[in-house]
């Protein structure tokens, strides 16, 4: 008996209710149903995203990267100054945009990453290679060009996470090193 601080009578014990190890307790219900529902939209998203439009800021101009990576909104046309690279990552980056749109009206969320460094390992015979880093950006269409407007946070790509977190050799074949491949080795550049 538990003493109440209302009178000098011991209050009665209470009962501890334990969660039902059935499946047909409501908690083991919502975690199953929110397990599927997690599968079901991760196979939604990635048959979704492939083919997914990119756009590359490797040749962009050290001014324009200097204010967007102090995550200061930065226009398109300070980060490619060239008319006709211009003109084309424009185009580019209103795809982006539409996408992300049509992504949030189907699936509730449409976000777009800025994709920081690349990484490369082998899985057996084939090297992959994924961003490294992805940050959180936001796109709008100002008069002929696009704000870039960088988030806070950064996430570590979901490529990387499985071979991360893996031991450094696998049964499955698959190895990770944070050190870069030999020259010899290396995959072929991107396009």
């Amino acid at each position: 008996m538990v003493p109440s601080i209302f009178s000098r009578r011991s209050a009665p014990e209470p009962e501890v209710t334990e969660a039902s190890s059935t499946s047909t307790h409501p908690t083991t219900l919502v975690g199953q149903a929110r397990t599927a529902w997690r599968t079901r939209l991760e196979e939604t998203i990635a048959a979704d995203s492939k083919n997914l439009p990119t756009l590359s800021l490797t040749e962009a101009h050290p001014g324009g990267l200097a204010q967007l990576f102090t995550e200061h909104p930065v226009r398109l046309s300070l980060l490619i100054r060239e008319p006709i690279a211009l003109g084309r990552a424009l185009g580019r980056a209103r795809a982006i945009i539409a996408r992300s749109e049509e992504r949030s009206a189907a699936h509730g969320t449409g976000p777009i990453h800025l994709a920081i460094g690349t990484a490369s390992w082998r899985h057996g015979t084939e090297i992959i290679n994924a961003p490294a880093l992805l940050r959180p950006v936001r796109l709008v269409r100002r008069d002929d060009d696009v704000l870039i407007a960088v988030g806070h946070g950064a996430l570590l790509a979901p490529e990387l996470e499985t071979p991360c977190a893996a031991p450094a050799s696998t049964s499955t074949g698959a190895t990770f090193s944070p050190r870069p491949p030999d020259t010899t080795d290396s995959p072929p550049p991107r396009p």
